[in-house]
Order: C-alpha cells, then structure tokens, then sequence
C-alpha cells in the first residue's frame, strides 16, 4: 500500500490507528480483570500520595480536654464517651481505638472512653424491716451502715427501721449512691415508757380510769388501814412518778377500812384500870357504873371481834 512517491498511502494509514486503539482498550481489560480478581481474594493496596500520617498517642492520663487539644494537632476526629466502671476514678481513660502505636493519616477518628467512677448503688428497701436484715441489705449493696439510733414508736415492732439518711438528708429506697456511702439508720425502741399516776386516795375506779389513759392495767389487792378510809387506795407498786412499758401493770392496795382487834378481859379490874387499857388499845369507853368499883361486865363481851376503835361499854358495881 505504498503509493509511487514512496509515502504510504491512507488506507494503510486508517489500519494502524485503529490496530493501536484495540490493543489499548486490551490492555485496559486485562488491568479491570486484574484488580477485579486481586478485590475478591484479598485487600488491595494503594499507592499512597504523600498524605502524612502520625503514630496514636497513649492517652492514658490525659482528661477530655487534653486528648481533643492532640488529635485535633493531628487533624483527627475524636469520639469520646462515658461509662461507669468499678475500680476506677472519673476521668480516667477506660479504652481508646485504634491503640497507641497506630498510624493514621488526617481526617481519621480516635475513638476515647471515660470513666464516670463507679457504678451506683441502689438503696435497698429499708423501712419495717428488722435492722439485722438491713444491714444486710446495705453491705450488699456495697453500701456502709452508719450510726444506728433508737427513736419511741407506738405502732412499730422494737427493731425495725423507722428512717434512713444520708448526710442528714433522708435516703429513700431505689435513690443511687456511689459505694461506700454512709447510712444512718434509726430504729424503734417500742412504745415510750409510761409515767405511772399517784393512786393513793382514789377509788378503784378512778384508779382504773387513769391507768387506761396511759395504756396500763390495775390489780387490786386489799388491806387494813388505820389511816385510809374503807375503799381508797393506800398504796401502788410501782409507786405514782415510776416508768412503765405500755400494757404494764398496776397492783394498787386498798383499803378494807380499821382492822378487826379482840375485846381484853378486864372484869374485875379496877373502872379506872380498865378504862386506861382499854383506851390504850384503841377503843372508845363508855362507863356505865362508878368509876371507883369493879369491873363485872363489858359490851362487846371479851374475846368478841371488834373494829379497832370501836366504842367498848365498861359495866361496873353501883
């Protein structure tokens, strides 16, 4: 195809241009095949463009502020998060991704994890519970029992918790505290004592009125008196001022009036003898005769049983 001027002529000219256009768009075939191939079996590497990169630094010890403070010098991301975890202070780093060591180039993220301390604590259910049980409860709960005081209830068992605070402020169940958390608890020491009443001189009635009041009970027992009159209370065991637990009992002794005394033999005595023993034992002397004369009878007769002051008639010989 070469003309007679010696050049080649166009026909052979339009062969090789579209020879070399079919072994280029070949040779971009087999390169597509290839890194097709090269993806399914495995990473392919890239060729890098001068982009730098930087080793990951050890965060540990650093705060939130300091850690975004570096990588925001190495033009990274930072993606921080908190969590609670035992054994550990605030602030401290808990986890970072990638590790110290790592490179990485700009527009990366460093991934930190801050502790917020411990896990709380939940305060258990306290309240009417025997106070062994819930000091129980609180030192499971890696909770610390503080003090434990007594307070009067009327209506809760001895024992059991009243209330709970923590630094002077109530602490209810189900509130959080960190570990180690200090609680005081009170607890009932029963019903308040009873200030037992003054019976002496009431009746039993009047006795039995006012120990209700107060929540106690009253025995009787009975006594002779000289001095209190028949029906009134002489004395109480415990004694009017004394303490009592509610429901305690009251035994108050009452009077049966001037005890019962035997009349003496004085007949045949001198009047005058007779009236100074018999006043001397405590009866009254009717004299029924002469004074200077013997005794021949007496009324009650001797040996009867009399009240003591009972009046005694002394007969004598006219």
């Amino acid at each position: 195809y070469i003309t007679q001027t010696g050049e080649p002529s166009p026909r052979r000219g339009r062969w090789l241009a579209g020879l070399a256009l079919m072994l280029t768009l070949a040779g971009l075939a087999l390169g597509a095949g290839w890194l097709l191939s090269a993806s399914r079996s495995g990473p392919v590497e890239t060729i890098a463009l001068g982009l730098p990169s930087y080793p990951v630094p050890d965060f540990t010890g650093s705060d939130p502020e300091s850690a975004a403070a570096a990588v925001a010098e190495f033009r990274w991301a930072v993606a921080s998060t908190e969590e609670y975890r035992d054994g550990t202070d605030p602030g401290d780093l808990l986890s970072q991704t990638p590790e110290p060591g790592v490179s990485l180039g700009p527009g990366a993220t460093v991934s930190l994890v801050w502790s917020l301390g411990p896990q709380p604590r939940s305060i258990p259910e306290m309240f009417g519970r025997p106070v062994e049980r819930v000091q129980e409860l609180i030192e499971a709960s890696d909770l610390d029992v503080g003090t434990v005081t007594e307070e009067f209830s009327e209506t809760d068992p001895v024992g059991t918790v009243l209330s709970a605070t923590i630094d002077g402020v109530p602490a209810q169940p189900g509130t959080e505290f960190l570990p180690g958390t200090s609680i005081d608890l009170v607890i009932s020491a029963g019903p308040a004592p009873r200030v037992v009443p003054d019976l002496a001189g009431m009746t039993v009635e009047q006795a039995r009125v006012a120990l209700e009041e107060r929540d106690l009970t009253l025995a009787v027992v009975e006594d002779f008196s000289t001095s209190v009159a028949d029906g009134l209370i002489i004395a109480a065991d415990p004694a009017g001022g004394a303490e009592l637990a509610r429901g305690g009992t009251v035994t108050a002794t009452v009077s049966l009036g001037l005890p019962f005394v035997t009349v003496p033999d004085v007949v045949g005595t001198p009047v005058s003898e007779a009236i100074d023993e018999l006043r001397n034992q405590g009866f009254e002397v009717v004299i029924n005769g002469t004074i200077g004369a013997s005794v021949i009878a007496t009324r009650p007769i001797a040996g009867e049983s009399v009240r003591l002051g009972s009046s005694i008639e002394v007969i004598s010989s006219n």
